[in-house]
């Protein structure tokens, strides 16, 4: 139950992200006068979608990625309409977005297009997706930093290894009979350490960081 909840917070923060990396494309794109016929989060059949306005916001089946389909995203062929029989390959595929590119502007609202905007504004439009990304990491870092904060070694003990880990026994749990089977006790279940003990004295020298902890140990290097 917990691995299905988790899968289904994973999509749901993954579409968030997505949604707010095609917002950093949408606002500047309509702020600019541009039509913007789609907002779309994800890829394959539309789930649902509501028109508002010119814009049709929607969520598709596949939350792989997301976009928004702003008009006129390719210019006019500056040579005039191509000839079909004299194009390879790659060209008819640049040709044919061409076209569909263009049929999508609307009689009237060239100035609306988007290769009519000058370059330091598509620049903009175009980088906007990314700073969004940028804004977003440094939120969650800003969150995790200062709200959650971040794990450091202290003297509690979180968690004592009760057998020496051995390739019979990876991981030094006990048996169903509560004893080490194939390796010995560790020194911690031999003189009783448990979880949540706070260690303050080191073979009689007080401890009050980690760090002090890691340097009596390393002392004692060979020695009981």
């Amino acid at each position: 139950m917990l691995t299905v909840l988790g899968w289904i917070l994973f999509v749901l923060a993954l579409m968030i992200s997505i949604g707010l990396h095609e917002i950093g494309h949408l606002l500047p794109a309509k702020k600019f006068g541009l039509r913007v016929s789609q907002y779309m989060i994800g890829f394959g059949p539309t789930l649902w979608s509501k028109i508002r306005g010119e814009t049709e916001y929607g969520v598709k089946g596949i939350p792989l990625g997301g976009y928004i389909r702003i008009i006129g995203m390719f210019p006019p062929n500056p040579k005039g309409p191509a000839n079909w029989d004299e194009l390879g390959p790659m060209q008819r595929i640049v040709e044919g977005a061409r076209e569909q590119s263009l049929a999508e502007v609307v009689p009237g609202e060239e100035s609306r297009a988007f290769y009519n905007l000058s370059t330091p504004k598509k620049v903009i439009i175009m980088m906007g997706g990314p700073v969004m990304n940028l804004l977003l990491a440094g939120v969650l870092f800003a969150i995790t930093l200062s709200v959650i904060g971040s794990p450091q070694p202290t003297t509690t003990i979180a968690s004592v290894v009760e057998c020496v880990p051995t390739e019979a026994n990876p991981n030094g749990i006990l048996s169903t009979s509560g004893e080490c089977v194939g390796s010995p006790a560790t020194a911690a279940r031999q003189i009783g350490l448990k979880d949540g003990d706070v260690l303050v004295k080191l073979n009689g020298d007080s401890v009050s960081q980690w760090s002090d902890v890691a340097k009596h140990v390393s002392a004692y290097a060979g020695k009981p």
